[in-house]
């Protein structure tokens, strides 16, 4: 099975998520669409890794990769709910996401290169 589309998607959530952050850090208003779109590519991501990674090309990292991302896609969700309560606490949410997303990233990259 091919990694394009998993390599594109996952490359493009990241960009889309650097650029959100900055926008956090100078307290920018986000637009909906890109919201959504890094959360729709970050989603597409994680499914198109779990299901190269079935069966025997998992590997070492492939299946440490997709865990980090199930776990940063739920801090993102964590992280847009907390918001709405308390934006300090929502701060420390979506600085684990960013590392979580950022590891997850790091983790796919070593992966693709044993595939």
């Amino acid at each position: 099975m091919t990694t394009v589309p998993l390599t594109i998607l996952l490359f493009g959530a990241v960009g889309i998520g650097g650029y959100l952050g900055m926008n956090y850090l100078r307290h920018t208003a986000n637009k909906p669409i890109l919201t959504a779109a890094h959360l729709l590519m970050g989603a597409g991501a994680l499914e198109q890794l779990v299901i190269n990674i079935s069966g025997d090309r998992g590997g070492v990292y492939g299946y440490k990769a997709a865990g980090v991302l199930a776990i940063t896609l739920a801090l993102g969700f964590l992280g847009s709910l907390t918001a709405r309560k308390s934006h300090r606490k929502a701060s420390y949410v979506v600085a684990a996401h960013a590392a979580a997303g950022s590891l997850g990233f790091l983790l796919f990259v070593a992966w693709l290169s044993t595939v």
